[in-house]
């Protein structure tokens, strides 16, 4: 399925003086929205370190964010309020694509944080990656199939399938080293938090790499 993308979330957020916040961190609630600054300051010190650094710098600031909360605001209307374990998305209302929302975009062009809503039966495509990304679980699980890539058929094989729980963290760098598929199985909605070595004007084209799957 096509994700949606908040495309508004290029401007910035107005009457806020972080210059990386983008539109969608509007969207947040005030206490969200420290997390959010903290996740930036972050980011912006550890774009300064060195790459051999940057999984465990990652690793230590989405552990920290998800530790503080779960994005509960950019959830559905219909499911605000709500336990997320009690929220059943039948697949005639879920959306065709799972929902993206540009929170951090780095004027510089270092980095971009994404927050992506998934409801039940949302998946990404297969895909390798054109830049180093990390992301984070906040709330809910997703569903994480991994793929080996096959420099003979020149296509991905499937490999071993994990469950994504709330604060574990997954780190891969750029290439076909870390081809994968995320998606909801479950009833309950999920939020997910990326962090991409791209700016934000570039989530939708240098991020994704994808491939074909051998059958």
């Amino acid at each position: 399925m096509t994700p949606s993308f908040d495309l508004t979330a290029l401007s910035l957020s107005p009457g806020r003086s972080n210059p990386c916040l983008a539109a969608s961190a509007a969207l947040l609630n005030p206490a969200e929205l420290i997390a959010l600054e903290q996740l930036s300051s972050a980011l912006d010190a550890m774009a300064g370190s060195h790459p051999g650094q940057r999984a465990r710098r990652l690793d230590i600031a989405l552990s920290h964010f998800a530790a503080q909360t779960d994005l509960a605001s950019l959830l559905p209307r219909q499911h605000r309020g709500r336990d997320l374990t009690a929220i059943v998305a039948s697949s005639a209302n879920a959306a065709p694509g799972y929902q993206r929302h540009l929170l951090l975009a780095d004027p510089q062009g270092r980095y971009s944080a994404v927050a992506i809503v998934w409801e039940k039966d949302q998946y990404s495509p297969v895909h390798g990656h054109h830049t180093w990304c990390a992301y984070s679980v906040l709330h809910g699980a997703l569903s994480e199939s991994r793929f080996d890539w096959c420099e003979t058929t020149q296509a991905a094989q499937l490999g071993a399938a994990a469950a994504r729980l709330p604060h574990e963290v997954s780190y891969t760098d750029a290439g076909l080293g870390g081809i994968h598929r995320l998606g909801n199985p479950h009833p309950a909605a999920a939020i997910s938090l990326h962090v991409y070595g791209v700016s934000g004007a570039s989530v939708s084209t240098a991020v994704n790499h994808l491939v074909a799957v051998h059958t």
